[in-house]
């Protein structure tokens, strides 16, 4: 069958049926490929968008930043075809992500993501917009390169901003504000923010799932630790059920090595580690193998026999049975979350990364053995 736009149309209504996955983001590469085969300037634009969004939420960030600048570019050089305030705004909402990705790539420098941000907002005024959005896209931009009091000041500027409709939805705000007053270190105003989504009064797509775990070292540091463990049993199971935010089991397999509940912490782990390194940003890489890292330094010093942990195909410490040593697995990933946090820092001009690493040291000595409740089974922590 000869490539036409009803095909471009069809893949794009078929991605949209299923849910954020490597799948979909595929069927919409597919498309942008046949759009592009055809010459068809349109659905070359609407596939792209489709793609940026899918790739975002499903995790898999590459396409992202190329797919946006096709557009970005499309957009201003034809302004007959793609000058309508509705198109405009797909761009704008998309924007904040894209910096976000930017961000998770120590190849971009700061003055490219600053470079960003100022277009970002100059868009946003050109239209009469709030910044709301752009002042957001700031502080997350600023947490990520360990730049807290830019964050901070953001952070604050966001607030001040009235909400039209392209900010976030209320929903999305207070998602928002649980992550920040983590990233400054504001326990007990992080986990108030989370409070409305655990209970189910708020929701914002993914919002139960990521307040209860960006809670749980924060109800640790408060010294709350049977509500963190309330926490992880709500929010585990919720995982599966957004496969682009895997990444949210990272926070889970903190909690479990921090109150040693190491054979579940390695269960979690060996389920969703190889899953998480499938496409996955340096940022990403770096965020598995810290956790990772925190994990093996603790098994090592309880129990040095090997674990089970399903490792990517070309790992060097890859096995057929899956059993890696803990000092070795330690040894390994405490080398390769330094190197990749070190690219970070370089970029960034600080030692952020280098930091939290060496606060793992802090974190194990503040363990709280805390036995996960056995009288029923946690779905989501074993092998499906």
């Amino acid at each position: 069958m000869a490539a036409s736009p009803e095909n471009v149309t069809q893949l794009l209504v078929d991605a949209r049926r299923l849910r954020y996955s490597a799948s979909r983001t595929a069927i919409c590469e597919e498309a942008v490929r046949i759009a592009d085969t055809l010459g068809d300037l349109k659905c070359g634009f609407e596939a792209r968008l489709e793609l940026i969004e899918s790739a975002q939420f499903g995790g898999q960030p590459d396409p992202v930043i190329v797919a946006f600048a096709w557009c970005l570019g499309a957009y201003d050089r034809h302004p007959d075809k793609f000058g309508t305030p509705e198109i405009r705004d797909q761009i704008l909402w998309r924007y904040k992500w894209v910096i976000q990705t930017l961000c998770g790539y120590p190849q971009f420098p700061l003055a490219q993501i600053d470079e960003a941000l100022a277009d970002m907002r100059a868009r946003h005024e050109a239209a009469g917009h709030s910044l709301q959005r752009v002042f957001d896209a700031e502080r997350r931009a600023a947490l990520t390169t360990g730049n807290k009091p830019r964050a901070i000041a953001a952070f604050e500027r966001m607030c001040r901003e009235p909400l039209d409709r392209m900010s976030e939805s209320v929903e999305c705000y207070h998602e928002g504000k649980i992550s920040f007053y983590r990233g400054v270190e504001r326990y007990a105003e992080s986990v108030a923010a989370a409070e409305p989504f655990v209970r189910g009064e708020m929701n914002c797509m993914s919002g139960a799932l990521w307040a209860c775990a960006m809670t749980l070292l924060p109800l640790m540091k408060l010294g709350q630790v049977d509500r963190a463990m309330s926490y992880h049993r709500q929010g585990l199971p919720l995982v599966d059920r957004y496969p682009g935010f895997r990444s949210v089991v990272l926070y889970h397999v903190d909690f479990l090595t921090l109150t040693d509940n190491l054979d579940r912490a390695v269960a979690l782990a060996d389920k969703h580690v190889a899953h998480l390194l499938d496409e996955a940003s340096p940022i990403r890489q770096w965020g598995v193998w810290s956790t990772i890292r925190l994990l093996a330094d603790r098994v090592r010093e309880v129990r040095p026999a090997p674990i089970r942990l399903t490792l990517p195909d070309k790992h060097p410490l890859k096995t057929p049975d899956n059993l890696v040593v803990p000092t070795e697995l330690f040894a390994w990933t405490d080398r390769e979350a330094r190197e990749i946090g070190a690219r970070f820092d370089a970029r960034d001009g600080n030692d952020y990364f280098a930091q939290q690493i060496n606060e793992q040291a802090e974190l194990k000595a503040q363990i709280v053995p805390y036995p996960v409740p056995s009288r029923r089974s946690i779905p989501g922590e074993n092998e499906s």
